[in-house]
């Protein structure tokens, strides 16, 4: 691609597979433009990898520039890992659940 890594747009690549969202030369060339428009490419690119997305804009990196946040996005947990959390986080140190409310 010229913007990325050779890692990162192999990932890419392959991510978009995994998708079943194949890229074709010419959309990868659009996506790589995208890419090129933040401040680190890199990091869009594995933002975009950790969040599942198929595609990506600009502005959803921006943001977290602004704030001051690393330049990847928080990356969604799995409902399974906010269970386990959850269920952590509501068991007393005896290791029984402790009634709130």
């Amino acid at each position: 691609m010229g913007v990325l890594d050779a890692e990162r747009a192999a990932a890419v690549v392959e991510h978009r597979k995994h998708m079943r969202r194949a890229l074709t030369p010419y959309a990868a060339k659009l996506l790589a433009r995208k890419f090129s428009k933040t401040a680190d490419p890199n990091a869009a690119a594995d933002a975009m990898i950790a969040n599942g997305w198929q595609g990506f804009e600009p502005e959803w990196m921006r943001g977290a520039e602004r704030s001051g946040r690393e330049h990847s996005p928080q990356v969604k947990k799995s409902v399974r890992d906010v269970a386990a959390e959850r269920l952590q986080a509501l068991q007393g140190s005896n290791g029984h659940v402790v009634e709130h409310g």
